[in-house]
């Protein structure tokens, strides 16, 4: 492929599976990050050129974006790294994505639409678990019914956490609130305010209200304003969330226990392994209904979450380059359910829990 990309943040987990994925589909992207020694080794155990280039040094970060058509962002933690590269690739003209589920960068990546569109550009968040497969499973279900008009979408995550996903994961429960989108408007709500059981093609699980991204995504991708987002709990842990999240909000709205913890993460949190990682599989739930009372429900069964997020990434610059989209995305509007089932392991069911196929 001529185009050229580049991989920003390869010196994490995630970041060495997309390097791999993208050589198996015979890309050479340039691999960059800011720390030279590992960036250097790196490059040379896959042949890759690469660019040190530091977030905050705003001249070379906008000189070598310019050169790229574009950037795979997978620097974490996101809110603190999307918006300079971000705002590099409106200046540069160069397409930018990333694999965050931090709703602050879904947020922003919104917000700067027109900038993106006038660059004649995309700016798409969330191209990983967080958010593809449940961007795609809503869009599908919606388009079953007329006008949807709220979503209802829930997660069983089957997942051992790289360092980067779990301090993320902290990000979020320092802030302590989960968000909602309700008459088009995001409100925030408190961790475990709503939980009931869902049947999974697994089985029963019970699921509790969270802040999951496809309260921004699923509102451009079918238009839906209500919408509520749900992660599998303990019947107990759900139940007692609402006392237990804001003490741990509390304690890690400290900087010293929160660098602490960040501390213990990076020591201790490596993800998945390689022996583990074909092994285990996660559930996507959703249901849509309208201002008739039209409902329609589907589930979605993917493999290690880790290694689908390389796969899709890479199928999804494809996409990108191929078709040149401008203006901010959400994924599924332009990774449709088909491309998703193409990938091994993702298995489609309807409202009755029986496999489905397109």
């Amino acid at each position: 492929m001529a185009n050229k990309w580049m991989i920003y943040g390869v010196t994490g987990y995630t970041g060495q599976l997309v390097i791999k994925e993208a050589l198996r589909r015979g890309h050479k992207p340039l691999i960059a990050g800011r720390n030279e020694s590992k960036v250097k080794k790196i490059a040379e155990e896959h042949g890759l050129d690469y660019k040190v280039i530091d977030l905050a040094d705003t001249a070379t970060l906008e000189k070598e974006v310019a050169d790229m058509d574009l950037v795979f962002h997978v620097a974490g933690p996101y809110v603190i790294t999307a918006e300079p590269m971000m705002q590099a690739c409106i200046k540069g003209k160069t397409h930018y994505v990333d694999i965050t589920g931090e709703g602050a960068v879904f947020r922003r990546t919104f917000e700067l639409m027109d900038e993106a569109k006038a660059a004649g550009i995309c700016l798409v968040s969330g191209i990983g678990f967080d958010v593809i497969p449940t961007d795609c499973l809503i869009a599908h279900v919606a388009s079953k019914i007329e006008k949807p008009e709220s979503i209802q979408m829930a997660i069983a995550p089957h997942v051992k956490p790289s360092a980067g996903t779990a301090k993320s994961a902290l990000g979020v429960i320092a802030e302590g609130k989960a968000e909602i989108r309700e008459n088009g408007k995001i409100k925030q709500v408190s961790f475990g305010s709503e939980y009931f059981d869902v049947h999974f093609p697994s089985g029963k699980k019970t699921v509790a209200i969270g802040p999951i991204a496809d309260i921004y995504t699923a509102y451009y991708s079918t238009g839906a304003k209500n919408i509520r987002t749900y992660m599998t709990q303990p019947k107990m842990a759900a139940i007692g969330a609402r006392f237990t999240m804001p003490i741990l909000s509390a304690a890690l709205s400290n900087k010293w226990i929160k660098n602490k913890v960040d501390q213990l993460i990076e020591k201790n949190v490596k993800g998945q392994e390689d022996d583990t990682r074909h092994k285990s599989t996660s559930e996507v739930w959703a249901r849509v209904e309208n201002a008739k009372g039209d409902v329609a429900e589907g589930y979605l069964k993917v493999g290690e979450v880790y290694l689908l997020t390389s796969q899709i990434s890479v199928r999804f610059v494809e996409h990108v380059l191929e078709k040149n989209p401008s203006g901010s995305l959400a994924p599924a509007q332009l990774f449709p359910m088909k491309d998703l089932l193409a990938i091994e392991g993702v298995k489609l069911f309807d409202a009755n829990r029986n496999e489905e196929s397109l």
